[in-house]
């Protein structure tokens, strides 16, 4: 993964640009992971009330107390990871979101002398057409 910051003169703006193999979609992985990650953090919680409550009947509890530790810190791990991937995400949809609006005003060729009209998805737009018939937009 390569992360770029750019600076815009013109806009005096910091712009971030995520670039990878893939894009990233959490859309079901993420609740996954969050629902996961929730998960180990109760248990943990539950661990610490059992081992509070075995220390008031005099019990040594030690073993249960680190166990509740190793799945609270695994739990803040995999919410910092999935908090890191909703991050890359966005910037990745952000980017998406920009390159796709500067190439809006772009007919798209589809074949046979027709392009489709960004704006409104007009098939029937050629090659010379500088507006659209469809929704009367300017094309470049």
């Amino acid at each position: 993964m390569i992360v770029l910051m750019i600076l815009h003169p013109q806009a005096a703006s910091i712009t971030w640009l995520v670039v990878m193999k893939h894009k990233l979609n959490l859309n079901g992985p993420g609740s996954r992971l969050l629902g996961t990650a929730m998960l180990m953090i109760g248990f943990s919680i539950l661990i610490h009330g059992l081992a509070w409550l075995l220390e008031r009947f005099s019990l040594r509890v030690a073993w249960l107390k680190s166990l509740a530790l190793i799945w609270t810190v695994a739990g803040a791990i995999l919410l910092l990871v999935l908090a890191v991937l909703l991050v890359i995400e966005a910037l990745q949809d952000r980017a998406m979101d920009m390159s796709y609006r500067k190439q809006r005003s772009h007919p798209m060729p589809i074949g046979n002398g027709y392009y489709e009209c960004q704006y409104c998805g007009n098939r029937m737009v050629h090659k010379g057409d500088r507006i659209c018939s469809v929704c009367d937009r300017e094309l470049d």
